[in-house]
């Protein structure tokens, strides 16, 4: 059975979780460069300081994974967000975070998965979607969204930052410890087949640590796909360049 075969059996909930646990690496280390003297400052009035906005993205996916657990939920109040104390306080709570997802998410089946969960206020139903939809949009794609946020906070307070898309590192997590089959799927969705040429839209000389990630990711088919791509090109590009001395019709053309 191959590994795309293999990963359409898992449930939901274990691709989910393959998808956190890359994606918190990452995280963590933006929350490892928030500036502990800078914790109430905000770019706007209106604005979450570095502090409460670090503490809302260590606390949502434990909050997300907690509170789909029953059905109906009373909506929270999200009118204050808690002001931390220190950077250790942000990092203490994602911690926690992380390993409330670890232990809950892969409890839920996929019938649990597809099963509408509602969220209301008061008597009203306010919000009605599968209970995997809820997960991916508030735990991962909300998260998504504040990390960014978090990026540009870091960018005008001038601390680096961290790169997001740093594959190298993301291969080391997922094979430091035996990768399971799903998260080697996610792998490869994450390191198509061009993956080590391209970047940001630009056809680029590959890194060595991209394609380190990419040979990792292949099966042995694959790997034969680059060079049978390339001798074939090279064929083309001399039958066309043999064809133009041919032809003096097309030198004049082209």
């Amino acid at each position: 059975m191959t590994v795309a075969e293999i990963a359409v059996v898992e449930s939901i909930a274990n691709a989910l979780l393959a998808e956190f646990e890359t994606q918190a690496l990452i995280t963590r280390r933006f929350l490892e460069r928030i500036p502990e003297d800078r914790l109430t400052w905000k770019p706007h009035e209106k604005s979450m300081t570095a502090g409460q906005l670090g503490y809302h993205i260590a606390f949502v996916p434990g909050g997300v994974i907690r509170i789909v657990k029953n059905s109906p939920v009373q909506a929270p109040e999200f009118a204050n967000f808690p002001q931390p104390a220190s950077r250790e306080e942000i990092l203490k709570t994602f911690d926690e975070s992380v390993a409330a997802v670890r232990d809950l998410l892969p409890q839920f089946d996929d019938a649990a998965m597809h099963e509408t969960w509602r969220l209301v206020a008061g008597e009203k139903v306010v919000l009605a979607q599968p209970r995997a939809a809820f997960i991916r949009d508030v735990m991962l794609s909300h998260w998504y969204q504040h990390r960014g946020q978090l990026s540009v906070y870091l960018r005008l307070l001038n601390v680096p930052v961290p790169p997001v898309g740093d594959r190298a590192q993301t291969s080391r997590a997922l094979y430091s410890e035996g990768a399971n089959s799903v998260k080697i799927a996610e792998a490869r969705r994450a390191f198509p087949i061009h993956a080590p040429f391209q970047a940001s839209g630009r056809w680029l000389f590959p890194r060595k640590s991209h394609l380190r990630s990419w040979f990792r990711s292949r099966s042995i088919g694959e790997l034969f796909y680059v060079p049978l791509c390339l001798a074939t090109a090279a064929l083309i590009a001399g039958s066309a360049t043999g064809l133009a001395e041919s032809q003096p019709w097309l030198q004049a053309r082209f």
